[in-house]
């Protein structure tokens, strides 16, 4: 268990949750799994949260009005063959050349060190509701924020494709003023030291897996999707423009490209022609089979190359178009407000966003898999996916998908390393739903292991279980303005067999319960964090013993901040209060 400093999440190291241009289709499943092959089309969401009254659009604080363009032929390189993914002659379009409008540089992954999300990328999207205090560049994320930002800022660890092709359009269209970012135009800016450009590119990314965006996605047939844009280039860019999330079959190993024309082929077919932010220069094409209804794109330099060959069909829905506008809208918050209470939950009437479920990419790529059940186990109903649309190597990522539980909905998450075939395969499941964060962390997979993590967002609580020897970490985060609060149990040992671990957050009494069972005796690294207006105070103690069986009650309201130790003790009868008292004293 690393030392923290600043938030449960930064000490979670390795969690890529959503790595690679992530973002597009979602679908609805009564059982889903990380590697379900079958979708259909998203189903929307329509609730809103507390940010939706505070928040200004997305647009607001940068867009302008659109400047008119003349269109031009997109400069053409010479046709080849359908696969090859090289453009040729350009039909339609709405002026957006890509020599001139796209970038110089190719689409790059996190480990160049530049900029993604910060704080104030997540205020300006979402509003005052994202700050456990301040404000823009002075804002202090509640703790669900920070989550939220670091999945997102982690999901672009293979790629930025998404971000790059809609800053493209945007410049384009004068809907971003490019002096902010270092250029007459996008082929004039460098991203080397343009953090104003990297963190612009970062927070049109993660516009993918928000609404409306993702809901206002649409997916179909290739001909069809031939035959709405030439419909919308028609219109010309005043109207609307488009990016395009090309993915292989099952929703693997998705990118994002921009839309830029049609080029009609004598043979009756058609090339959607596109800028692909991975071969700057360069105006690729979409190949469609107008009378076979497929089409197939190469994500390879060597057309050859059969790991970069993308295709698809009527009954794949493979191709999906995200129109511009609904980037520009305002986004929905997906962590703020308060969590659906229990009783809404027990009367059937839970409202607001979704929970999200993370699973760490390198244990996917790995073999670990998961999926979300009814507690229990069986089928639950209304759960979506966001699939991961690839990154900065189209062909080398398999990445896991984003699961939304329906508010309120008390589930459980199977981790199975079923498929794994080397020993101890670490990883992480991580949940964010309004006014809460969370999960557990460091779990370290065996071949055929398969373990359960129960949440139930209304009642604040999750349960692991396990038949391995595991030290797992469980954390919560919660937005309880006026203070927010962050804690970790890190290091709990559950002995051979395995065994569970507990946690409930009560809210209302300001309590912390947590409970193990298994044959031993756990020394657990306590962390408490508060935020609010007038401070940032933590506790920190790595020496608290929590016998199996036990039941540990924190009084975390009577906490006095720094320095200062936090009443403690066991609940010898199940009735949520100290029946031996102990005090955790902060050791840090």
């Amino acid at each position: 268990m690393q030392r923290r400093t600043r938030s449960v999440a930064s000490l979670l190291f390795g969690m890529a949750l959503i790595a690679g241009c992530s973002g597009g289709g979602s679908s609805e499943s009564k059982e889903t799994t990380a590697k379900d092959t079958t979708a259909t089309t998203a189903s929307a969401t329509t609730a809103t949260t507390a940010a939706a009254t505070t928040a200004t659009t997305a647009a607001a604080t940068t867009a302008t009005t659109a400047a008119a363009t003349t269109a031009t032929t997109a400069a053409a390189t010479p046709a080849t063959t359908a696969s090859s993914g090289q453009g040729g002659g350009q039909t339609a379009g709405y002026g957006f050349e890509v020599p001139k409008h796209g970038f110089p540089f190719e689409n790059y992954s996190n480990s160049q060190g530049y900029s993604n999300l910060t704080a104030a990328e997540v205020q300006r999207m979402f509003g005052d509701a994202a700050c456990a205090k301040g404000s823009g560049p002075t804002c202090t994320l509640t703790p669900p924020a920070e989550a939220w930002m670091k999945q997102q800022n982690e999901g672009m660890n293979g790629g930025h494709c998404e971000g790059m092709a809609v800053v493209a359009l945007l410049l384009q269209q004068g809907k971003l003023d490019a002096s902010k970012f270092g250029g007459a135009s996008a082929a004039a800016m460098p991203i080397e030291g343009n953090e104003a450009l990297q963190r612009e590119i970062a927070y049109w990314f993660v516009t993918q897996s928000l609404q409306p965006t993702y809901t206002q996605s649409f997916k179909a047939a290739p001909v069809d999707i031939v035959a709405k844009l030439r419909e919308w280039f028609a219109a010309g860019s005043a109207a609307e423009t488009y990016t395009i999330g090309v993915y292989k079959r099952g929703f693997q190993d998705g990118h994002a490209v921009t839309a830029v024309g049609l080029g009609d082929k004598p043979d009756g077919n058609v090339d959607i022609l596109v800028y692909d932010n991975n071969y700057p220069n360069q105006v690729r094409a979409i190949s469609v089979d107008m009378k076979a209804n497929t089409w197939v794109y190469s994500g390879s330099p060597n057309p050859a190359q059969a790991e970069g060959r993308y295709e698809g069909d009527a009954e794949s829905k493979t191709l999906e178009v995200t129109p511009t506008s609904a980037r520009l809208q305002q986004q929905v918050c997906p962590f703020c407000g308060e969590a659906t209470t229990a009783a809404a939950e027990a009367k059937g009437k839970a409202t607001g966003q979704p929970t999200q479920v993370f699973l760490d990419a390198a244990a996917y790529e790995a073999g670990v898999t998961f999926k979300v059940q009814a507690v229990g186990g069986g089928t639950l109903a209304g759960v979506n996916v966001i699939y991961p649309r690839g990154g900065e190597d189209l062909w080398d990522k398999d990445t896991p998908p984003i699961l939304q539980v329906p508010a309120g909905t008390a589930f459980q998450v199977v981790i199975d390393a079923t498929a794994v075939k080397a020993a101890k395969i670490e990883t992480d499941v991580a949940i964010i739903a309004p006014g809460l964060s969370g999960g557990i962390a460091f779990i370290s997979m065996n071949p055929g292991q398969r373990d359960t993590l129960v949440v139930e967002p209304a009642r604040k609580a999750m349960k692991y279980t396990t038949t391995s020897d595991e030290s797992p970490t469980m954390y919560f985060g919660i937005d309880g303005r006026p203070d927010n609060y962050e804690f970790s149990l890190g290091g709990v040992e559950l002995g051979k067999g395995g065994g569970t671990l507990e946690g409930r957050l009560d809210t209302t009494a300001k309590k912390l319960i947590a409970r193990t069972t298994g044959s031993d005796t756990a020394t657990i690294l306590f962390y408490l964090e508060r935020i609010n207006n007038d401070a940032e105070e933590s506790l920190e103690n790595d020496g608290l013993q929590l016998k199996p069986n036990e039941t540990l009650v924190v009084e975390y309201g009577s906490w006095k901040g720094n320095k200062s130790s936090v009443t403690a003790g066991i609940d010898t009868n199940g009735d949520d209060k100290i029946d031996t008292p102990l005090e955790i004293e902060d050791k840090k």
